[in-house]
């Protein structure tokens, strides 16, 4: 049986050199750096790609490769980032959500932006604020920019003092909420209200249904002691 390898002593070139190159010891290459300069343009998006011909490792008789970078966003603090657009989240309290708000941040490129609502301009839960060509450049167009798009978070006091709620009742008292209830009807007052959100509210009441389950384990069965039957 005959078994056919690579020599490797002159690794599969059929001649070995005797006389070895100092510099790269009869490997025909030498390891050195090239500095590769690349120039990211303002919106260039996530995933793009920037390919150098030819600059990967060479070896003699073979073509040499390409380096290829391809582009990952960095995680920013205040900003998220869809095609040209930008998104961002601002939490507000309820008088700011009534009465109007002002506030400042850091764009990403350092300029100082204010924002601020119209006079009247009541903000909701959840509600979306456009603001045009605040954005990212577009790639390739860096004269044209996407929207900026702030969602507000209203945040409700956790209650109010006596003036506080006569004020508010009065700002904001009309006659249909007088109508909304029959004078003649019982009020029942709610012993217990659970506070928190969504998902708190839902582990509470498992945990308030575990606990009443196991309550009804605890107690003793009304129809006295369980009777087992004899075996014959």
């Amino acid at each position: 049986m005959c078994i056919r390898d690579r020599c490797e002593e002159c690794r599969g070139r059929g001649k070995i050199i005797t006389d070895k190159c100092k510099k790269c010891n009869a490997r025909m290459v030498v390891e050195e750096e090239k500095v590769l300069e690349l120039d990211i343009m303002k919106g260039t998006p996530e995933g793009h790609r920037f390919v150098f011909k030819g600059d990967a490792d060479e070896y003699p008789g073979i073509e040499p490769g390409d380096v290829i970078i391809e582009v990952q966003l960095k995680k920013h603090p205040l900003f998220k980032r869809k095609g040209a657009d930008l998104y961002m989240e601002r939490k507000i309290n309820l008088y700011e959500a009534l009465a109007g708000f002002k506030f400042q941040f850091t764009h990403l490129d350092g300029r100082q932006v204010v924002i601020s609502t119209p006079p009247g301009k009541i903000v909701g839960n959840g509600e979306m604020m456009t603001v045009e060509e605040l954005g990212m450049p577009f790639f390739g167009r860096n004269y044209k920019y996407g929207n900026l798009f702030i969602e507000f978070t209203v945040e409700f006091p956790k209650s109010l003092t006596k003036n506080q709620g006569k004020a508010v009742r009065e700002a904001l008292h009309t006659k249909e909420s007088d109508k909304r209830c029959d004078p003649s009807v019982k009020e029942v007052h709610v012993p217990k209200m659970f506070e928190g959100t969504e998902k708190e509210l839902l582990a509470k009441l498992r945990k308030r249904s575990r606990d009443m389950d196991d309550d009804d384990d605890d107690e003793p069965n009304p129809r006295g002691q369980r009777i087992e039957c004899n075996s014959q």
